[in-house]
């Protein structure tokens, strides 16, 4: 037995393509960053998968404009949300050809935070809708990083984002008080 599917009276009225336009962007963002995504948007995942709750977040959040000029406002864009404490003062700086050095504040004596929480790092390329995924990329009482960036990316723009992952989340169920809010770094040309 086969189901007719619901006509749509018209597909193309104002809300209706703004919303579309926003999901579409919202889904490559996130799938881009699935990897980062389970563990960030774990915690929220409420009768839900993460990726869903993370669409849905961003959906709620992290646009601006409407449709034909809908745009991502990426300060807002989460890939993670929690208790933790966040990446105090992110700056990526590329440094040489291949090389992104990510700098913040070491802020382990703040309220919910540890020494040993991992950083958890995407570069984001919205034109092909592609991230760089660095899991585990330093300590929080590190206060840099060196990325080596993905071949033949000199030249790209990249959206930056990091969290904090506690070390024993690591590989296991993410609780919120586990995980960070996503500071964005802002928008680095590599190259």
């Amino acid at each position: 037995m086969r189901i007719r599917p619901a006509s749509v009276s018209n597909p193309k009225t104002g809300k209706q393509l703004n919303q579309r336009s926003r999901f579409g962007m919202a889904v490559k963002l996130v799938h881009a960053n699935g990897e980062l995504v389970k563990p960030g948007f774990g915690p929220l995942a409420n009768g839900m998968s993460a990726y869903n709750a993370a669409v849905s977040y961003n959906l709620a959040h992290a646009f601006t404009g409407e449709y034909p000029d809908v745009s991502i406002d990426y300060a807002q864009v989460m890939l993670s949300k929690g208790e933790l404490a966040p990446v105090s003062n992110l700056t990526p700086v590329f440094t040489a050809p291949n090389l992104l050095t990510l700098n913040w504040d070491n802020n382990s004596t703040a309220l919910h935070a540890r020494t040993d929480d991992r950083l958890m790092v995407s570069l984001y390329d919205a034109e092909s809708g592609i991230a760089g995924i660095y899991p585990l990329a330093a300590a929080r009482e590190d206060g840099s990083a060196e990325l080596q960036t993905p071949e033949g990316w000199n030249g790209r723009s990249v959206q930056v984002f990091a969290f904090f992952l506690a070390l024993a989340a690591i590989g296991g169920n993410t609780t919120k008080t586990q995980v960070s809010d996503t500071a964005w770094g802002g928008t680095v040309l590599l190259g």
